[in-house]
């Protein structure tokens, strides 16, 4: 009696497994898709800051979004996760992740209409990512909108990002 009763638990026990594995396959591929879904897309125009800054060219709607990178060898990849002010009067809070980087440093450039300002941090690692922040105080930005460039740089490795945003 005792021998059938362990072949009825392992009977129940392959099963249960089975069922087990499948949940957690699911909850695996949803997660990963979710993250894909989510990665940040931005339709804001951007401009050329050295370009811009160095020639007094003002701002127009006209230019293009884009992605740049110094190195076109580079493998840096920056997804910004938040970019503005969270209230009225805020500083511009920039969030990024970066991908294929473990060090290095980010560089921020901003630019509204003649004024350009810059900032640096050290890249984070997170736990799980590493990543840029940085808060710029709203008394260093006025009011308007402002083109930004996103810099990472990890030994020859650089790439960048502009994006526009508006400081209320």
């Amino acid at each position: 009696m005792k021998i059938k009763n362990k072949k009825n638990k392992k009977i129940y026990f392959i099963p249960l497994l089975l069922v087990s594995l499948v949940i957690v396959l699911i909850f695996m591929a949803k997660s990963k898709e979710l993250s894909s879904e989510n990665r940040p897309v931005s339709n804001t125009p951007a401009v050329n800051l050295d370009k811009a800054a160095d020639n007094k060219i003002p701002l127009t709607k006209n230019d293009s979004l884009k992605t740049t990178s110094d190195n076109p060898t580079s493998n840096l990849n920056i997804a910004i996760t938040a970019l503005g002010q969270d209230q009225k009067n805020g500083p511009l809070i920039i969030r990024t992740i970066i991908d294929n980087i473990t060090g290095g440093s980010c560089s921020y450039t901003l630019l509204n209409d003649f004024t350009k300002r810059s900032y640096t941090s050290d890249v984070l690692f997170s736990g799980t990512y590493y990543s840029c922040n940085y808060n710029v105080p709203f008394s260093e930005l006025s009011s308007g909108k402002w083109i930004i460039r996103i810099t990472a740089t990890q030994d020859a490795n650089t790439s960048s990002l502009e994006r526009e945003v508006t400081i209320d």
